[in-house]
């Protein structure tokens, strides 16, 4: 049997029940279903927190791939330069080598060696956008957080004392390893150097302005950061340190005692890294090194 229930005098059965359940006749704001994009917690942390750059998102085989990468674009772009040249040079009429043994002299003349010292500036450029795409997924973190690329700690003055102590540390450990090595004047690299002068100030410039900060990128940030996630601090900075010597043994073949100075190089701007978290002390100790040697470079002589 239906009742009707005791209801007070007041009631109105037109109201509308509000979020709390309490019964009012006054409009309710509708509630606020929107959830903010998947990725706005990775490109916003809470308050103040930053990334951590030795949590990094990508993984090893990530950061394998950015120095595979690197590697591959010092190959590819300078090929792709070299082919073009060859179609412009026969548009405008000039003899072109056919032969395999032609080509491969004609590539080594001077101005084809220039062509491809000037290309890998768009190797670096290309490697810097890998790079840039891996350490942000695409945009959705902050580069300079995910690079590691703040240094707190020292004082600005005390900031510039271990850079010039690093540099001149390591120009002095390797003018003595000469003493102790075999040490070949005649490497591929400075063959390309005795191409002409055009091509010692491109070397020049890239030693300075770009390679430093392609490669510190490479190693102490996109490919140290896994590692050290990956296997710890010791074995991320002895993997580090041994790829960033093995790819220049092509350019320093039979300067063993250049070799072993770049390893220690190596080896110094990773401890650096691994200490800082920061890959800005880097940079600018791999500027400033390669400066003295840029000097010498455009001192040199074509001889």
């Amino acid at each position: 049997m239906n009742e009707t229930p005791n209801l007070p005098p007041d009631y109105d059965a037109n109201a509308q029940p509000s979020h709390w359940g309490v019964v009012t006749d006054q409009p309710v704001a509708p509630m606020n279903t929107e959830f903010p994009p998947p990725h706005s917690y990775y490109a916003q942390p809470f308050g103040d927190a930053r990334l951590d750059p030795d949590q990094p998102r990508w993984g090893v085989l990530g950061g394998l791939g950015v120095w595979i990468s690197s590697v591959a674009a010092l190959v590819i772009v300078p090929s792709i330069a070299v082919v073009a040249w060859y179609f412009i040079e026969q548009i405008r009429g000039a003899n072109v080598p056919l032969t395999a043994d032609e080509i491969a002299r004609w590539a080594m003349t001077p101005r084809l060696i220039l062509v491809q010292i000037v290309s890998s500036i768009g190797a670096h450029l290309v490697t810097l956008a890998i790079c840039w795409a891996v350490a942000t997924g695409m945009g959705k973190r902050p580069l300079s957080e995910a690079i590691g690329w703040q240094w707190e700690g020292p004082s600005p003055i005390a900031k510039i004392g271990i850079v010039i102590g690093v540099v001149v540390l390591s120009i002095a450990v390797m003018s003595l390893l000469p003493r102790l090595l075999p040490d070949s004047k005649e490497t591929p690299f400075s063959q390309i150097l005795k191409a002409s002068k055009a091509v010692r100030y491109v070397v020049a410039f890239l030693a300075v302005f770009t390679a430093p900060l392609v490669e510190e990128f490479v190693y102490r940030g996109l490919l140290y950061s896994p590692l050290r996630k990956a296997i710890g601090m010791a074995g991320a900075v002895s993997t580090a340190t041994i790829l960033f010597a093995l790819v220049h043994v092509p350019q320093y073949w039979g300067a063993w005692a250049s070799l072993t100075g770049l390893l220690l190089l190596s080896f110094s701007l990773t401890v650096i890294r691994a200490k800082t978290k920061s890959i800005f002390p880097c940079v600018m100790i791999h500027m400033l090194f390669n400066l003295v040697g840029a000097i010498g470079i455009i001192l040199g002589s074509d001889g």
